[in-house]
């Protein structure tokens, strides 16, 4: 299966969250053809009144954006924007959300995958299921178990980026909305 396929249906990039704390949350922002974005954000529903500042981002370059000072265990909402029109840009429709950490001892949510190797052998449909299915749980984050990238199966590792290309269009549906936590896998870089 060829990240490239993949990057192409997202020409213009994509969003995927991590390192939730009771603070903060980690936007990771990928452009395709490179520019500058803010991320609009403000506790869930209402509005999206806090920008960051402007970040340029190199072409095909995922550059992380730490949201911070935000209210401990609450639900919160974003957007990345276009630096200069003010243009939304991601999630592609409408806003995304996210928790910070809740307090201890509060329930939370959250969801795992494992092997999804993204390889031959692989269903691209069944895997977007999978993740739809994850995502529709509302996780407060997803945790990734490995098997992923599967870079050992290649005979230069520097052939591995359409790999990562694939799997960042695939965890970027999910990962918009929960955090994402990647653990190496046996077949993640030996």
């Amino acid at each position: 299966v060829g990240g490239n396929v993949y990057m192409r249906q997202i020409p213009r990039g994509n969003v995927i969250l991590g390192r939730p704390t009771d603070p903060s949350v980690t936007v990771s922002v990928l452009l395709r053809a490179g520019g500058g974005v803010r991320v609009a954000h403000g506790p869930q529903g209402s509005g999206l009144k806090l920008r960051t500042a402007a970040v340029p981002l190199a072409a095909g370059e995922p550059r992380e954006i730490v949201l911070d000072g935000l209210e401990p265990n609450a639900a919160w909402e974003y957007r990345v924007l276009d630096a200069t029109t003010g243009e939304p840009l991601f999630p592609e429709t409408g806003t995304g959300s996210f928790h910070t950490c809740r307090a201890p001892g509060s329930p939370f949510t959250f969801t795992v995958q494992a092997d999804s190797h993204l390889d031959g052998n692989t269903d691209p449909a069944l895997y977007a299921a999978c993740l739809a299915n994850a995502l529709a749980d509302r996780p407060d984050f997803h945790v990734d178990l490995g098997d992923t990238f599967m870079t050992d199966k290649r005979r230069d590792y520097r052939t591995a980026a359409p790999q990562y290309d694939a799997q960042r269009w695939f965890l970027g549906k999910l990962g918009a909305s929960a955090p994402l936590f990647l653990v190496l896998g046996n077949h993640d870089g030996e």
